[in-house]
């Protein structure tokens, strides 16, 4: 059995944060040029281009965003910037740094704003490492993000950037337009990484072996405060043990509400159905 994903992609903006040092290859403004000139042929949203000199600039133009998401804006919020797998990304000629940590709180903020609607493109090298910031215990701080995990040249970069936007805005579909850069340009989608994580904690703690061991653990600390207990008072704990640790609908609405704002399109129902089917490596079809 396959599991298909559908995504939903709503955007009524790009705003483009050029935060390049003034003798770098300008690709923010041709960016910007690229993508306003697709208004001619295809229904290209709102496009907003800001220089930053500076992160309290960066801050204060992500403030705007955010007053704008509560207006009904649905954002994708781009980054041409230098970037550093440790260290977040750098602003200006001064390259003024920003660490993934600030970045991605600021970014949550604004996604919480337009309730899971946030698109990001980080055009920098390390982009991608903004995702070693979630937290699977608060709400994704964005919808979808497109990065670069490693160097890659100006040139090269600036090509598969515009490759993505034409794609998604000839009318394909997001995972469509994330193919196309695939090699390059690795993405996050936050339905499919939940999707994907809760399938693995199900197969790993949930059923098997897995859940066994949590039985056994749970089982044990309860004799340790039960000393008096009767074998019929061990026999319906451990039952509801069992019970307790199986793959749960409820368990994995209560975490999309968390993670994903809410906003989901594949049901419980079809998830567990799909474990149900599988003896080897889960996979999601797209």
């Amino acid at each position: 059995m396959l599991l298909k994903l559908q995504t939903e992609c709503l955007n009524s903006g790009i705003f483009i944060v050029n935060g390049l040092k003034d003798n770098d290859m300008q690709t923010a403004r041709r960016l910007f040029e690229d993508v306003d000139a697709y208004k001619r042929y295809s229904k290209t949203p709102s496009i907003e281009y800001r220089k930053v000199s500076t992160r309290d600039e960066v801050f204060l133009f992500m403030e705007e965003i955010k007053e704008y998401c509560k207006q009904g804006g649905y954002p994708i919020l781009h980054f041409e910037v230098h970037g550093s797998q440790e260290d977040g990304i750098f602003i200006g000629n001064d390259q003024e740094n920003i660490s993934w940590p600030e970045l991605v709180d600021f970014l949550r903020d604004i996604n919480i704003t337009c309730h899971n609607n946030l698109g990001v493109v980080i055009a920098g090298c390390h982009g991608i490492y903004a995702v070693t910031q979630i937290d699977a215990l608060k709400p994704t701080p964005f919808y979808f993000l497109v990065g670069c995990e490693r160097d890659i040249g100006a040139g090269d970069l600036e090509e598969n950037i515009s490759r993505f936007y034409k794609k998604l805005f000839d009318g394909d579909s997001l995972l469509e337009a994330m193919k196309v850069v695939a090699e390059k340009l690795p993405t996050f989608l936050a339905e499919k990484e939940f999707i994907a994580a809760m399938i693995g904690y199900f197969r790993e703690y949930a059923r098997g072996k897995g859940k066994d061991k949590r039985v056994d653990n749970s089982l044990t600390k309860w004799v340790e405060f039960n000393p008096e207990h009767t074998e019929e008072e061990f026999r319906a704990f451990r039952a509801s043990l069992k019970e307790l640790y199986k793959p749960s609908i409820d368990e994995f609405y209560r975490n999309a509400e968390i993670f994903l704002h809410g906003r989901y399109h594949v049901s419980a129902e079809d998830v567990l159905t799909f474990l149900q089917s599988l003896k080897g490596p889960s996979k999601l079809r797209e």
